[in-house]
């Protein structure tokens, strides 16, 4: 077969999105066929998730089983959207016998934004602290997409201070993108340090994703959905014992 249709998704970020297209490995051409995202705050992406998919098919009159891969934002971002996309991508890939790629989210989330050249894309990951990879996002045209997302480090899990704390050893100044600006911009008030370019991001878009999915495609390999698992860089607030009861445990009279 010299084409693909690929169907992506990611919850990971507080916009949920959706794409859809068809990769033709003869001509070197990607299309996207729709998409969708809805900035729902990734908490209730399980509510809507699958029908969405199901009505992004039927907008583009593609059916399920002629779909050739899943593809996954796996994270880093919000447990519960990461969870919720991972466990759909599982039920599809498993009910339709196909194989899943993971994408990471940063990577997507550096190709949703418009600016070009080196990237930090964010996310906001509570208490001082962001999710954070660097990228150099151009223009390729032998790329698939006509943008290459080229990575240029692991995603991390790092403190704000520390994250500009890199950025300013770097020879040439990046643009930081996505939901952890407005951390970064908390840790530069007062400070006497450069203040970096900044670009709010409110999480992936379609269009971002499906960008990413075109650079997954060429440079990944796809997995049995049985290996696919989320990314989350550290443990979560119950983990850490950040969260405690708000009262003190009593045993039930009827246990």
């Amino acid at each position: 077969m010299s084409t693909r249709t690929i169907l992506a998704f990611d919850a990971s970020t507080p916009r949920t999105a959706i794409a859809l297209g068809v990769l033709d490995l003869e001509r070197g051409e990607a299309t996207q066929l729709a998409g969708v995202d809805v900035l729902d705050d990734a908490s209730q992406a399980s509510t809507w998730l699958v029908d969405q998919i199901m009505a992004t098919l039927a907008s583009a009159k593609i059916q399920g089983r002629a779909l050739d891969l899943i593809v996954c934002g796996v994270g880093p971002g919000t447990f519960t959207g990461a969870r919720v996309a991972v466990a759909t991508a599982k039920g599809l890939a498993l009910g339709l016998d196909r194989p899943v790629l993971p994408l990471s989210t940063l990577a997507a989330v550096a190709a949703s934004q418009p600016r070009r050249g080196a990237i930090v894309a964010t996310l906001d990951a509570r208490r001082g602290e962001l999710y954070a990879a660097r990228f150099d996002v151009e223009p390729e045209p032998a790329a698939m997409s006509g943008l290459h997302v080229r990575r240029r480090s692991q995603d991390t899990v790092v403190a704000a201070a520390d994250l500009l704390a890199e950025i300013a050893q770097l020879a040439a100044a990046p643009t930081i993108v996505g939901t952890g600006v407005h951390v970064i911009a908390a840790a530069l008030a007062g400070s006497q340090s450069p203040t970096p370019a900044l670009l709010p991001l409110d999480g992936v878009h379609a269009a971002g994703l499906w960008q990413a999915t075109c650079d997954a495609f060429a440079a990944g390999v796809s997995l049995h959905p049985r290996e696919l698992d989320a990314v989350y860089l550290r443990g979560s607030y119950a983990e850490l014992g950040v969260n405690r009861p708000k009262r003190p445990f009593v045993p039930s009279p009827f246990a």
